[in-house]
């Protein structure tokens, strides 16, 4: 009896965690020291999505918002910078934002990144 209800709570976590992601679609963003790059992020409309600052070669320090979107918020809230379109919008939005750290050499460093977000009523 025990075996089956923690089978049924991992399937529950897994279907959950798949339904969140079916919201969401951020392809890897390459950034690079001290410049500017283009990213991209695909979210359903009013639906919440967002994009790990974390993932780089030395520490970082930091994030924060350049610009915000037009039809939608965008937060840095912790490691992640999360936005969420205007309920119905679909289209295109654009924000930017910029993250501190360090380089493998502890120098300091700025990643830029510009989003387009394309948001539509399904994935």
């Amino acid at each position: 009896m025990l075996c089956c209800a923690v089978l049924c709570c991992v399937l529950t976590v897994a279907f959950s965690a798949a339904a969140s992601a079916e919201d969401c679609v951020v392809p890897s963003i390459r950034t690079l020291e001290n410049q500017t790059v283009q990213g991209h992020m695909y979210a359903k409309t009013g639906k919440r999505c967002s994009i790990s600052v974390l993932g780089s070669r030395g520490p970082m320090s930091g994030a924060r918002l350049l610009s915000s979107a037009v039809h939608g918020t965008v937060a840095v809230q912790g490691q992640h910078i999360v936005y969420r379109s205007s309920p119905g919008f679909v289209g295109e939005d654009h924000f930017s934002y910029e993250r501190h750290g360090a380089d493998a050499l502890n120098r300091p460093v700025t990643k830029g990144v510009e989003v387009t977000v394309h948001v539509s009523q399904q994935l």
